[in-house]
């Protein structure tokens, strides 16, 4: 009786740090790194639309009421306490004025203040258990509001640490309590189409 051949056991991918992953083309742009290995990122139109839409609506209420800075899906952040290698970039990041200073705005590299609001808008390609860890982490990262925007449902799935989730629906305000007190956004208004010309 001649035995089954088995396969050798696939090699692990080297595991990449972060001073490696800064040496890549454009500093790892479309990437993160989760547990040493590169994880792409990629979104589409309507997402990176809808991501857009969010951070103008969030740069401009902030210009004339609460100071923050605004940062796009390009920004890497190094901010996680369960593994300080870890990479992480959101399509939209606010943190507020006083808790990032001149200096390490203008520093080169990986943001290592963590994100007061995160927003994560869903893509076609998107795995849930992928969103649903990546949500634990903003979270355990000390972020206090987080929004994941489902342009295809349009609706918003908003998270505080240790409160249950709320859903807010085309037609309802999204408010930015606790980190923006007074901002809200038609949740409707983020997948709008452009107007065609008469």
């Amino acid at each position: 009786m001649s035995a089954l051949a088995v396969a050798p056991p696939t090699p692990a991918a080297p595991r990449m740090t972060p001073e490696e992953f800064l040496q890549l083309p454009d500093e790892g742009r479309g990437y993160e790194l989760v547990d040493g290995q590169l994880k792409e990122r990629a979104v589409s139109m309507k997402p990176s639309r809808t991501g857009i839409r969010m951070a103008t609506r969030l740069e401009l209420w902030c210009e004339t009421n609460t100071p923050a800075w605004i940062v796009g899906s390009d920004a890497s952040f190094r901010c996680f306490p369960a593994d300080t290698d870890r990479i992480r970039r959101a399509d939209v990041a606010v943190i507020l004025y006083e808790r990032l200073t001149l200096e390490q705005y203008e520093t080169k590299g990986f943001i290592l203040v963590r994100p007061d609001l995160v927003v994560e808008v869903i893509s076609p390609n998107d795995v849930a258990s992928d969103i649903t860890r990546k949500r634990k982490e903003w979270l355990a990262a000390g972020v206090k509001l987080l929004w994941i925007v489902d342009p295809e449902d349009q609706s918003v799935h908003a998270y505080e640490p240790g409160k249950r989730p709320l859903v807010y629906e085309a037609a309802d305000e999204l408010p930015g309590e606790p980190v923006l007190p007074g901002f809200k956004v038609i949740v409707g208004d983020l997948f709008k189409l452009p107007v065609p010309p008469a």
